[in-house]
């Protein structure tokens, strides 16, 4: 959805303080959390947009298990139409792969099921092969419907569901029947598919966070957009509120889940969540929907977030009546405007002793934009025979060298990263951006970001003698590299 499509306001303008604002913002910042973009709503209006370069409105970005609400959503509106209920067996869904059930209580699955996450696998299947099959001849140790077990699979096999009964993928299907309704852009969604062109219904999505709001409002507001009812009340009540237990509710990872979105620790809030750091979050009480995207360490950073967040929302109303604080506008709207990421390092210097052609005799050296492993085992990385380093002007020439095949990636060595255009199938996204310096004249470090997602990488290499030794580290996620190597390669 463009941003053309919503109100906007100050924030005094829906009893919000600029001040309490700006401080959340300085709070993520200190917190290290590494944001990409920010979204604040209330009354339909938005009154905080914030994105820090390189990230930007325009860019999708990959959303992880937010997709999961995508895909229930789709569910949602085939119940709409009335060709499915929350009661359906699975079994009666598939009644091909019946043959292959190994434990007579998958008879019991229901869609509820897989929408709480309560199907009763002890461990999910994965998506090798034919990862329905494996699906039904999975053994079942509890009782379904009785214990929350969080996995992609049941979000998949949703996905799946919405295609048997309709006859359209996800994406066909969520352009069809609801990005025209509420507004959503269906040319800024895109999915990474399993090997048969399925989606990947529990983590695929790439989308943008305008989109992520008009889903949101649509939950918000009960299923109904400007007087046309979407999804059904009774299941816009269930999908947001708590259908299972997932914990102790001692945090918002554990104060219970609902149709593919997680409760949270604040009263009637509830949030679309994504691995490292992707949320929509509804506050119905405060008339209030908070979006937020990043690269968080899960769990630890997931806390942080949280606690920075109803930190801010405990503090943050201020009385209709009250004089709005021009000056916090004004702090506000140039903090904003301004937002970014930390520079890459540049220190001017040039060792020409690291140029030339190298073989990958150790390890498997591969760039692909694989978010914190979470796609690894869905797609094997396309491992790189070797590589080529040259330089220019303030320049890093980096040659990839896979069979035939050469990609070549320019390193920025001036403090800016360098733009290109790198596309692996299947994955959706094709812009990274890479930057290069020299720690000392044996090492040099590369940094990569794949801007249409979360994940972004360094890899060490030192030369010793003819060969180059490789090592990886996630800035965010685990900041020192391993000691163990990622890979070898031998100047040629």
């Amino acid at each position: 959805m463009s941003k053309h499509h919503f109100l906007y306001s100050n924030p005094e303008d829906v009893q919000v303080s600029s001040q309490k604002v700006l401080q959340f913002i300085e709070n993520l910042e200190l917190a290290q959390l590494e944001p990409h973009g920010l979204i604040m709503v209330r009354h339909s209006r938005i009154f905080c947009e914030g994105f820090w370069q390189p990230f930007s409105p325009a860019l999708i970005h990959g959303m992880q298990s937010l997709s999961k609400t995508y895909t229930a959503t789709a569910i949602g509106l085939v119940i709409a139409d009335n060709l499915l209920s929350l009661d359906t067996k699975i079994t009666e869904l598939f009644p091909d792969y019946c043959k292959y059930i190994a434990d007579p209580q998958m008879y019991e699955i229901t869609i509820r099921h897989l929408l709480t996450m309560s199907v009763g696998f002890s461990g999910i299947s994965d998506f090798e092969g034919d990862w329905i099959e494996n699906f039904f001849s999975s053994h079942i140790i509890h009782k379904p419907g009785t214990h929350f077990d969080y996995n992609s699979v049941c979000s998949t096999l949703l996905g799946a569901i919405v295609q048997k009964i309709t006859g359209m993928k996800l994406q066909q299907y969520l352009s069809s029947r609801l990005c025209p309704r509420i507004g959503l852009d269906k040319d800024s969604m895109k999915w990474l598919c399993l090997s048969d062109g399925l989606e990947i219904g529990g983590s695929g999505l790439y989308t943008t966070m305008y989109n992520n709001l008009a889903l949101a409002l649509l939950y918000l507001y009960g299923g109904s957009v400007n007087g046309e009812r979407i999804l059904t009340e009774e299941y816009v009540s269930s999908a947001t509120t708590r259908q299972i237990d997932n914990g102790n509710f001692s945090d918002d990872l554990t104060s219970g889940y609902g149709f593919q979105m997680w409760m949270c620790s604040h009263k009637n809030a509830y949030r679309m969540d994504g691995a490292m750091g992707q949320f929509a979050i509804m506050l119905p009480d405060e008339d209030m929907v908070i979006l937020y995207t990043g690269t968080l360490k899960n769990g630890e950073g997931d806390k942080r977030f949280f606690q920075i967040l109803w930190d801010f929302v405990n503090h943050a109303f201020i009385d209709k009546n009250e004089i709005t604080d021009e000056k916090s506008v004004d702090l506000l709207r140039n903090r904003v405007a301004h937002l970014a990421l930390p520079m890459p390092k540049s220190n001017g210097i040039v060792y020409q002793t690291f140029k030339g052609i190298y073989h990958i005799t150790e390890g498997l050296l591969h760039i692909e934009p694989l978010t914190g492993g979470i796609m690894q085992s869905y797609y094997p990385p396309h491992p790189l025979d070797g590589l080529e380093i040259s330089f220019d002007v303030d320049e890093c020439r980096l040659t990839l060298i896979s069979g035939d095949y050469n990609t070549v990636i320019y390193a920025g060595m001036d403090g800016i990263s360098r733009f290109n255009r790198v596309h692996y199938s299947p994955y959706p996204v094709e812009k990274l951006l890479c930057s290069a310096f020299f720690l000392d004249s044996s090492s040099i470090e590369f940094h990569f970001r794949w801007v249409e997602t979360c994940f972004s990488f360094i890899l060490q290499m030192e030369l010793s003698d003819n060969d180059l030794l490789i090592r990886k580290k996630y800035p965010i996620i685990s900041p020192e590299p391993s000691d163990n190597l990622y890979a070898k390669a031998e100047r040629i």
